[in-house]
Parts: C-alpha cells; sequence; structure tokens
C-alpha cells in the first residue's frame, strides 16, 4: 500500500488505511506509535541515531546545558583535540571543592530514573572538572532521542530517513485486538524486514554503564 508519508497527520492516515471498517482508533493509533518510538529509543542504534553540538565553556563555569533531544552522551572533547574522560558526578562534585581551575579533563552525566519506562535518563546538562580557567569550546557527539510525533511535533530524524520504517514499526505495535494473527505476523515480518537493513550497518553504542570510569589527575 505506497503511500507518501512525511508527517504525523500523514502517518496516521497511512496507518488507519490498513483499518478501513474500524471506528475511531486515534487513541490506539497513537499508542502504536508511541509504543514504537519507545523501542527506537532504548533498541535501536544506527549511526544516523548519532549527532555533533559545539557548546560554549566559559571562565568559573562547571556545567553545559545540552540540547533538548540528547538520549545518551558519546563522546566529549575540549578545543577541538582533548577527549573528556567519563566520570561520576560524586567525584566530580567531592573533587569540585579543593576550587582548583583548569580545563577540563572529566564530565559527568546528570542522570535521573524515569520511573514510568523504568530506565535512566539523561537531564539537560553535564557537570565536568576542573572548573573551567578560561574560554573553551566543548564538543558533545550525543545519540538523538526520537522526539515524539503529535500535533504539535509533525516530524522527527527517523520519520524523514525512512517513513517505511515507522509504518511498520507502527503497525507491528497496533493492539492486537484490531487483527488477526496472519495480519499481525505480515506487519511483524514487514518491520523486521525493514529494518535488517538497519541492523545490518554499524551500530556500536557506548552507554554510561559500558564506559571505563577512569579519575583524572586531582581525584582521590
Amino acid at each position: 500500500m505506497p503511500v507518501a508519508i512525511s508527517s504525523y497527520s500523514e502517518l496516521v492516515a497511512a496507518i488507519r488505511r490498513y483499518f478501513p471498517r474500524s471506528d475511531d482508533i486515534t487513541a490506539d493509533i497513537d499508542l502504536a506509535i508511541a509504543l514504537f518510538e519507545n523501542y527506537v529509543d532504548t533498541s535501536f542504534w544506527p549511526q544516523e541515531k548519532k549527532n555533533e553540538v559545539s557548546l560554549s565553556v566559559t571562565p568559573g563555569s562547571s556545567t553545559v546545558t545540552l540540547p533538548l533531544d540528547v538520549l545518551s552522551v558519546y563522546d566529549v572533547t575540549i578545543s577541538g583535540n582533548q577527549t573528556l574522560r567519563s566520570g561520576s558526578l560524586k567525584d566530580i562534585r567531592e573533587a569540585r571543592m579543593a576550587a582548583y581551575a583548569g580545563k577540563p579533563e572529566v564530565y559527568a552525566e546528570k542522570i535521573t530514573h524515569n520511573n514510568a519506562l523504568n530506565t535512566d535518563v539523561i537531564t539537560s546538562a553535564l557537570e565536568f572538572y576542573p572548573t573551567s580557567d578560561s574560554d573553551y569550546t566543548m564538543d558533545v557527539v550525543y545519540w538523538m532521542k526520537l522526539l515524539p510525533l503529535s500535533n504539535t511535533q509533525t516530524t522527527n530524524w527517523l520519520l524523514r530517513l525512512d517513513p517505511s520504517l515507522y509504518l511498520y514499526g507502527s503497525l507491528a505495535h497496533i493492539p492486537p485486538r484490531f487483527s488477526d494473527e496472519n495480519k499481525m505476523a505480515t506487519w511483524q515480518g514487514m518491520f523486521d524486514r525493514r529494518s535488517s537493513s538497519w541492523f545490518n550497518r554499524e551500530t556500536v553504542r557506548k552507554t554510561v554503564s559500558e564506559r571505563v570510569v577512569r579519575r583524572p589527575a586531582g581525584l582521590l
């Protein structure tokens, strides 16, 4: 069923075409889309999910604000040539009590736990040590979260790159009561075939738990 999809409303219309005799299932379609988006955020790590941003570090600062679409930080460099090491907030905050200033050497993601999704999520900032002694540029490579589609958020990076994957992934998450097992298996197969081209690419993921945490000079 070929159809052009470039926005949330077009995606909903494309899904609805598979249920011509059903009553209003808008809420169920939105749920299916949300379940697929959660799957992408937790289990889908293609290189296209990476983004990079340059942030300004000012003298006396010890934090930088991250973009709203940060899902997980992959790598941090400062002034283009020095890679910062990842550490813990506890160590950084304890070391900062010495009031030493210099070129930042270590960073930590500010993490909170999302009880609804039972997962750790990054808040909107990185903390670093030492406290900055000058102006620097901090380059952050990060995994992008998938901004949920809605009437106001009409598109995102994955819908632009692969609308068919979005369609089949959403159909694969439709509540079973709206279809029989054969159709569900067909939609899952369509999704599996479409996603296989992504999973065959390099999908190296670097997470907080997978990093080797090394203390910078000055940390006990």
